[in-house]
């Protein structure tokens, strides 16, 4: 068997050799040469239980073949809706077996989502994890409708039924049992399976969050997908020469958790451990002590905040020595930002107080053997990527979107400074960035998407002569790195005729610690307001040393101590910018966004339109309509 491009020494992407290769083959391959080594990590007890390459392929091919004998065949997509979980990747790889394609669900997705993802991918097959997602994929399906079989993943079926006669309904032990006596039946059905995939055909189909509209299906071929895979690890090369553990605990429905869960494994020895449902998150990290890690920032903040009070605990010589180590680590990092060059001592003592005393600190929650760590979706916060860069924790921010899978830029710097995402990775083959005039990030690569599941306007509006435009705008920093400044469909045009893109405003209002979102809003309007859902652990933190007796959220936002706190974080943040930018009113939200119906999209990102809506008096309650009222009132109109 030819040795496969992504085990060449040098880690370089080479369009000719991964042409023809798929995801299948891929799996054949491993399960061939690394038969006994493990690849995920499963819960058991209070640890976790290696899967070898070997049990993992098998299952893999007893799934494709299960499902070919049921009459899935080239063309025909699987939907999956569950936990992150073994399973999971399994069902995902074996549809693609016999040159099915994948379509991922949210778990935590309702019926009427499910029905729309349904509807729009027409599956064949609906995997759904545990009775529940069974359940909701069975209402969501339509009586003779595209879906023929529904698999469940974990437990028993009884008691359930089918949407029609002509329905089927199996738990995933019997789809494997069919697969394994059609395997047994012919020995060489999988790899005759596999040897019919071309690295053209399309493995994934992603929906988008639905932030600007009806959500789309983003559709990845095999080769984009794998070539993503491989730049990703060409960021952080030792995890193709040794095993790296990392744990999977966000959807495998999203884009970039699918990547590093599912794909990157392919192409490296990174090892997921799949965190077991509802259990404690540090709690799993200190069982698995990954040393890859990926969250979004608001993880890192929330860790970040109970690290900074644990700093707080302890003998008055603990105390002091955590003091003394974060005067100098301060320093040393606000001069490495700054582009200054610290004295020698400072930086051996920020050496040793990281390889002694923050390193003990940061194995409180499992994270002491972090080597690389990555961000995205949001800006992190300059205060938590300061206390982390002192800890020792080297956090990246890497830039994507469903159509470029954390694909397009990378901060690449060690320790960056926040603020950025990065550049264009240099060694990426057929790969071009570049602005347009109105500053709209445009990509040219073969790892974006191939287009939008039967939207082919929507298509030839995103992709034009080749290049991928994002509908992000940005700026170049006098080092060459981009930043971001917001949504370009999200653009405000005020009453003055200013333009203005709200995302720029809100980045710098979520940097302080109280302000968990900031939704500003002024199209059409004298100047801006903004919406705020303040930071519940920090408020109470901070209410609590006031001495006020407001803990829950609802109290917390009525409290007029913390809307004087709140206005202060608002003129502090006002102060860097000009006078049409600044928000001139704004109100707490009584109740946090994600107990808003329909406010926040899978992917945990706002929907302006819906916000606006559910809180319709409060902003109105920001405005002075005097001068609409006279208008329109009859003497107005003399």
């Amino acid at each position: 068997m030819a040795k496969h491009i992504f085990w060449e020494s040098e880690p370089r992407v080479e369009e000719a050799q991964t042409a023809a290769w798929t995801i299948p083959a891929i799996v054949r391959e491993r399960m061939a040469r690394d038969a006994g080594e493990p690849v995920y990590f499963v819960p058991e007890g209070e640890g976790f239980r290696p899967v070898s390459w070997r049990a993992f392929g098998t299952a893999v091919a007893e799934i494709g073949a299960g499902l070919k004998a049921l009459g899935f065949g080239r063309g025909e997509r699987a939907a999956i809706m569950g936990e992150p979980t073994l399973e999971w990747v399994e069902c995902d790889f074996g549809a693609l077996v016999p040159g099915g394609t994948t379509v991922g669900i949210y778990q935590i997705s309702s019926w009427q989502e499910v029905a729309h993802v349904l509807a729009d991918a027409r599956p064949m097959v609906f995997f759904g994890q545990k009775r529940s997602h069974l359940e909701c994929g069975l209402r969501a399906a339509n009586p003779r409708g595209p879906v023929r079989l529904f698999v469940q993943m974990e437990g028993e079926t009884e008691g359930l039924a089918p949407p029609d006669a002509d329905a089927r309904i199996l738990t995933l032990s019997e789809l494997r049992r069919i697969g394994a006596a059609a395997l047994a039946a012919d020995p060489a059905l999988f790899d005759a399976m596999v040897d019919q995939g071309q690295g053209t055909d399309v493995a994934r189909i992603i929906f988008t969050s639905g932030t600007t509209g009806r959500p789309k299906g983003v559709m990845y071929t095999h080769k984009a997908w794998l070539l993503v895979g491989e730049q990703w690890v060409m960021r952080f090369p030792p995890i193709r020469r040794r095993p790296h553990v990392h744990v999977a605990f966000l959807s495998t429905a999203h884009v970039s958790s699918a990547m590093v869960t599912e794909i990157v494994p392919l192409v490296s020895k990174l090892q997921p451990h799949f965190a077991p449902e509802k259990a404690d998150l540090l709690d799993v990290f200190r069982s698995a002590r990954p040393e890859v890690l990926g969250m979004t920032p608001r993880f890192y903040q929330k860790i970040a905040v109970q690290l900074a009070l644990k700093q707080q605990e302890g003998s008055t010589l603990d105390r002091l020595a955590h003091r003394l180590a974060m005067g100098i680590g301060r320093r040393v990092v606000d001069e490495y930002w700054r582009g200054e060059r610290s004295a020698r001592w400072r930086v051996l003592a920020l050496d040793l107080a990281r390889r002694t005393l923050f390193r003990r600190l940061r194995a409180t929650v499992g994270l002491d053997r972090v080597a690389r760590a990555q961000t995205g979706s949001a800006m992190m916060p300059m205060d938590v990527a300061s206390l982390w860069a002192i800890w020792g924790m080297d956090i990246r921010e890497a830039y994507g979107l469903s159509e470029a899978a954390c694909a397009v830029c990378y901060q690449q710097r060690p320790f960056p400074r926040p603020g950025t995402i990065g550049r264009l990775m240099d060694n990426q083959p057929d790969s071009d960035l570049k602005l347009a005039d109105d500053g709209e990030i445009l990509f040219k690569s073969p790892m974006v998407f191939s287009g939008y599941w039967e939207q082919p306007e929507a298509t030839e509006k995103a992709l034009k002569d080749g290049w991928f435009h994002t509908g992000d705008i940005a700026e170049r920093t006098p080092e060459g790195d981009l930043r971001l400044v917001g949504r370009k469909n999200d653009a405000i045009s005020t009453a003055g005729g200013k333009t203005i893109n709200p995302a720029e405003i809100e980045s710098e209002m979520k940097l302080s610690p109280f302000i968990s979102e900031a939704v500003v809003f002024g199209q059409g309007e004298k100047y801006l307001v903004m919406l705020i859902e303040i930071e519940r652990d920090s408020t109470a933190r901070w209410a609590h040393q006031q001495g006020l007796t407001a803990s829950t959220y609802a109290e917390l936002a009525a409290a007029p101590q913390v809307e004087q706190l709140i206005a202060a974080e608002v003129a502090n943040a006002n102060e860097r910018f000009g006078r049409v930018l600044q928000v001139k009113k704004f109100r707490i939200i009584p109740q946090p966004l994600d107990s808003v119906a329909d406010a926040l999209t899978s992917a945990k990102k706002v929907k302006r339109r819906v916000v606006r809506e559910a809180f319709h008096d409060l902003v109105e309650s920001m405005y002075d309509r005097q001068e609409e009222a006279i208008l329109a009132a009859p003497a107005g109109r003399r």
